[in-house]
């Protein structure tokens, strides 16, 4: 799942329809893993890790809130593409067949184990 964290909200997109959106409108109370530097040890049947859960509330962004639903679009997109014209053209024919889901960030849990990731 692409993501991007804007402020104290964390934004996916995904479809107009399906089993995620359907288990949000039931229980919209959520967590959210990432995972990130990890470094299998055979060796030591261990793995050097950091990870971020995140709890909070989620729903999906109306089609009405134009404004929050392209900073979530170009957030989640400038995370994994260049900030440039085909980008933007991307996001314009694709935002009408595709949900924004706001998770509102209640708390957040941090691991690590292992080095320091490099900077």
């Amino acid at each position: 799942v692409n993501f991007a964290l804007v402020g104290d909200c964390l934004y996916l997109h995904g479809a107009l329809e399906g089993h995620k959106l359907d288990a949000i409108q039931k229980h919209p109370k959520v967590c959210f893993t990432v995972l990130g530097n990890t470094e299998v040890l055979p060796t030591e049947l261990s793995t050097n890790y950091t990870s971020v859960i995140v709890f909070g509330m989620a729903e999906v962004v109306p089609f009405s809130e134009i404004e929050e639903r392209q900073a979530a679009f170009e957030a989640i997109a400038f995370k994994y593409s260049p900030k440039d014209e085909n980008t933007l053209r991307y996001i314009e024919a694709n935002r009408e067949m595709t949900n924004v889901i706001r998770v509102r960030v209640e708390y957040l849990s941090g691991k690590r184990r292992g080095p320091a990731p490099k900077a």
